[in-house]
């Protein structure tokens, strides 16, 4: 009597191959996404260069199949949004706020057509 078929042995070890491979690539991008979240809340030098980094990694784990597109898009997008609101929360952001008169210039609202 036969235990298991062949296929499902081999279903089973190209399975652990994948995941080996997976966990790896998964491992890249959670250290670089990290290690851009670690200088962005120390505001480092390097934060453009960890962004482009944590982006990178986010986009070959992509292309590998490893997460979704959507899942890598949206990942991007919220490291996007964080840096843009630690430039608006940074001294040169607020020097930058204060000579424009203590508010950020807008554009004057138009009147209603009709």
């Amino acid at each position: 009597m036969q235990l298991a078929k062949a296929t499902s042995i081999k279903r089973t070890r190209q399975a652990r191959e994948r995941m080996l491979r997976n966990r790896v690539v998964k491992s890249r991008v959670k250290t670089a996404v990290r290690r851009y979240l670690t200088a962005l809340s120390e505001n480092a030098e390097n934060v453009e260069g960890a962004f482009r980094e944590a982006v990178r990694q986010l986009d070959r784990a992509a292309a590998r199949g490893v997460i979704h597109r959507n899942t890598a898009a949206r990942r991007k997008s919220r490291l996007m949004s964080a840096l843009r609101t630690a430039r608006t929360t940074t001294p040169a952001a607020k020097q930058t706020e204060a000579a424009a008169g203590g508010r950020r210039r807008t554009r004057k609202p138009t009147k209603a057509a009709g």
